[in-house]
């Protein structure tokens, strides 16, 4: 489970951007969220008779926890007499070059991605760049307030239409001069926010500014070599940043893969931003307001009653995401199915060999079936991918989900799968698995998608949600037993800490002191004690099977170095074992068989130590 936990860094608006395009070839930009540099974005410009061509270059490094995502885009746009012609796109965010050409027809668009061709139709003509520019500029000079364009983007796979609104000017400095900017609000009808902008009186675009899961995503305008640096001097991404795109539990969960059903309340702190329409089968919206939802998720049963039939095809039919018709991954998933002819004992056959095949890699933010079936690595998002494709290539109709799911005391972004069994739709996990193979409660969608239209509506979701929401658990149910959650994690009372969802309580040591209380995703750590040289830290960790969770405890027990024998420990109800090494005593006690605790000493006398701590264990 260690190697899923980087997940849905990158899966949403990196690739957005439209710029606003001057009379200059050549213009550089650098690129930043919640003021760490991250990389450059690149403008040029090339007149050739009554055709006009511009590209945008975007170049991002995000680093955080030791992997780096890097992500490449360039896009061409084609203009003639004003309109747009086509699209040519390149994408690098993967090991794998990402290639989609657009033809702008009368009324139609012919789409090629990936040997994948589709039309869509279109009933409005596409404002060019070069166009768009002479808008601005014209309402400009003659003091108009808003204008209005029309495109298409080749990322997001949909039409964008969009309002340049003229609230004012302001002051800036940039590259070392002042300008009276023009300041204007850009909003675009299917994305959830609005985009800053300042303008040079010949409509440049100056400096830009959006809302981002790691902080505002700011443009600014610089030469060549800044725009550069920014890109080679990008940095890990601070702890708090990277954690604002999280949302906290109000309630530590001890077993989350066991859970059956959940009630959550999801509150929107930018009302303005919506929700995805979160409803459907297993999930259902209780009450629903501007700004927040409550909602419930209880996990399916497999039926062998067949549902009322309904429209499966686009969920077995291949795209450029979910290639099922690859000759490799048909070989692969015949190979893996064997002569199994049920289709939930097939499903569960493939979930297991993706599990046990993957390697989790967060450098890689979005890779295609083809790419995946052949590399065996990426994020949760590649997991999802690969199960979702070898599903349809054995026959059952399957789609990919985006959303959250509880893990160590905080929900973050996760991809699964559905597949479709007797009509019903179950979701199964391959990243984050459990005993049974039906994802757990702990989790809820905001995009279900067969992908045939690509990622937009998973990244428009994630723009709405991702930095944006908290996460209240309400109450959850595991083995029949109904549990209401607390307002808040843990509480420390007459020197006593106390965490009601895990069911654990610890009595501070004389002289010493509580800190490092709760922490959360990545880390384990419930509490700390400390007093001068001396600490001991307490960590829960949770399976979704207990094989996994004996593994687990094998392997910490045999990482201790210089260790002597394993010795019982008992406290309470709980039992494990300890080990002493030449800095540090280390026990592991049992919370049950699928979860257990770690309890750390160190400083003088460290296994005295512990044995203190053991006890202090209510």
């Amino acid at each position: 489970m260690n190697k899923v936990r980087l997940i849905f860094l990158v899966c949403i608006a990196l690739f957005t951007y439209q710029g606003t395009f001057g009379q200059e070839v050549e213009r550089w930009y650098t690129v930043s969220m919640g003021g760490s540099p991250v990389g450059y974005l690149l403008e040029k410009n090339e007149a050739n008779g009554e055709q006009h061509t511009s590209l945008i270059e975007m170049n991002i490094s995000i680093g955080r926890l030791g992997s780096t995502v890097k992500m490449e885009t360039r896009t061409f746009q084609t203009e003639k007499e004003g309109l747009l012609i086509g699209i040519n796109s390149e994408m690098y965010i993967s090991n794998e070059k990402k290639v989609e050409s657009v033809q702008v027809m009368d009324d139609h668009l012919l789409i090629e991605s990936q040997g994948f061709n589709k039309r869509l139709p279109m009933d409005s003509k596409l404002t060019g760049p070069k166009q768009l520019e002479e808008l601005l500029r014209k309402q400009i000079e003659n003091g108009r307030k808003t204008v209005h364009y029309t495109t298409y983007s080749a990322e997001l796979g949909m039409f964008m239409n969009g309002s340049l609104n003229f609230t004012g000017t302001e002051k800036v400095s940039i590259k070392g001069m002042e300008f009276n900017a023009i300041m204007v609000e850009e909003s675009i009808q299917e994305l959830p926010y609005v985009r800053k902008k300042w303008l040079s009186k010949e409509g440049m675009l100056l400096k830009s500014s959006e809302p981002g899961p790691f902080g505002d995503m700011e443009v600014v305008w610089t030469n060549k070599e800044n725009a550069l640096r920014a890109l080679n001097n990008s940095v890990d991404l601070p702890e708090d940043q990277y954690g604002s795109s999280m949302a906290y539990a109000n309630y530590r969960l001890s077993n989350p893969r066991d859970l059956s059903s959940i009630k959550l309340k999801i509150t929107q702190k930018r009302p303005e931003f919506g929700f995805p329409d979160f409803s459907g089968d297993y999930q259902d919206i209780l009450s629903k307001s501007d700004k927040e939802i409550i909602l419930q998720i209880n996990k399916p049963e497999i039926t062998l009653q067949n549902n009322e039939p309904s429209e499966l095809e686009e969920y077995l039919e291949p795209n450029a995401f979910l290639d099922n018709s690859d000759e490799l991954l048909i070989e692969k998933t015949k190979e893996v199915i064997g002569d199994e002819t049920d289709d939930w004992e097939k499903a569960k056959l493939i979930a297991d060999w993706v599990r046990k095949n993957m390697s989790f890699d967060a450098g890689i933010a979005l890779a295609d079936s083809r790419e995946v079936i052949r590399d065996l690595k990426g994020t949760c998002v590649s997991y999802g991918i690969l199960t979702s494709t070898m599903s349809k290539a054995a026959g059952i109709p399957s789609r990919f989900l985006m959303g959250y799911v509880y893990v160590d005391g905080a929900w973050g972004g996760h991809a699964w799968s559905e597949v479709n069994i007797n009509g019903h739709w179950i979701p199964i996990d391959a990243a984050v698995p459990n005993d049974t193979y039906i994802a757990d409660a702990a989790r809820f969608f905001m995009v279900r998608s067969s992908l045939k239209d690509g990622m937009g509506k998973a990244n428009i979701a994630g723009m709405q949600l991702v930095g944006n929401i908290d996460v209240n658990i309400i109450e959850h149910e595991v083995d029949g037993e109904l549990h209401t959650a607390t307002e808040n994690p843990y509480f420390i009372e007459n020197d006593i800490y106390t965490n009601p969802g895990l069911k654990f309580a610890m009595k501070k040591l004389e002289g010493f002191e509580f800190t490092d209380v709760d922490l959360f995703y990545p880390e384990n750590t419930i509490l700390k004690q400390t007093k001068g040289a001396s600490e001991i830290t307490v960590g829960h960790w949770t399976y979704g099977s207990a094989e996994e969770a004996m593994a687990s405890t094998n392997r910490i027990l045999g990482q201790a170095e210089n260790s002597n024998t394993l010795r019982p420990v008992h406290s309470g109800s709980y039992e494990g074992f300890s080990k002493s090494s030449t800095n540090e005593t280390l026990a592991v006690i049992r919370d049950d068989t699928k979860s257990f605790f770690i309890l750390t000493s160190t400083g003088p006398e460290h296994s005295e130590l512990l044995a203190k701590a053991t006890e202090a264990i209510k």
